[in-house]
């Protein structure tokens, strides 16, 4: 059985693009789990918005912008790594799950600007 230490290895002389696949993996992981958090900061405001008509739907925690923040800069790691594989023309040799997950990432993104449309929409 190997040690960690030569999975370190491994990880570390892997090719490119397994560096790649990796690190779009990791991302969108992070996206998953932080978009989780951005779908109750949008069902908060959709509630605020029905229970008092946009008195508070303008109220965004410090908290919220983090989490928000992060979807976007996850979301943005990944399409900057599809971009970099279909320059390099391995994007059509990748498997579907990378296609998948650059889909799920502009949709999260489409759902940040949709949820921070609105709160600019009502300034």
């Amino acid at each position: 059985m190997p040690h960690l230490d030569s999975a370190n290895e491994l990880i570390f002389t892997a090719p490119v693009v397994i560096k790649d696949l990796l690190s779009i993996d990791f991302r969108y992981a992070r996206v998953y789990i932080y978009s989780l958090a951005l779908q109750a900061v949008a069902e908060r405001k959709r509630k605020e918005a029905h229970d008092e008509f946009l008195s508070s739907i303008l109220d965004l925690h410090a908290g919220d912008y983090e989490f928000i923040q992060d979807v976007i800069d996850g979301c943005k790691d990944i399409l900057s790594t599809v971009l970099k594989l279909c320059i390099s023309d391995h994007l059509k040799y990748l498997p579907v799950r990378i296609y998948i997950r650059t889909v799920s990432a502009c949709i999260f993104l489409l759902k940040v600007s949709s949820v921070t449309q609105r709160v600019r929409y009502c300034y």
